[in-house]
């Protein structure tokens, strides 16, 4: 099973690497690349966000009995 915990560190790492790739780029294109992978971290931490939610719901339920 997925865990949104390693998921979380691995988005923040390309989240941070992208900042600092733009930040330090010295050519529209390397401040482009920064961006798009900043920003690829940025979806991969909400998803994990959404992820962490989801699977515990699914543990409650499982808990409860429900369906």
């Amino acid at each position: 099973m997925l865990m949104p915990g390693r998921l979380a560190l691995g988005a923040l790492a390309l989240l941070v690497a992208g900042c600092v790739i733009a930040a330090v780029g010295t050519t529209t294109a390397l401040d482009a690349i920064g961006l798009v992978i900043a920003g690829i971290g940025a979806v991969l931490l909400v998803s994990a966000a959404f992820l962490a939610v989801g699977q515990s719901e699914d543990r409650d339920r499982e808990q409860r009995g429900g369906s």
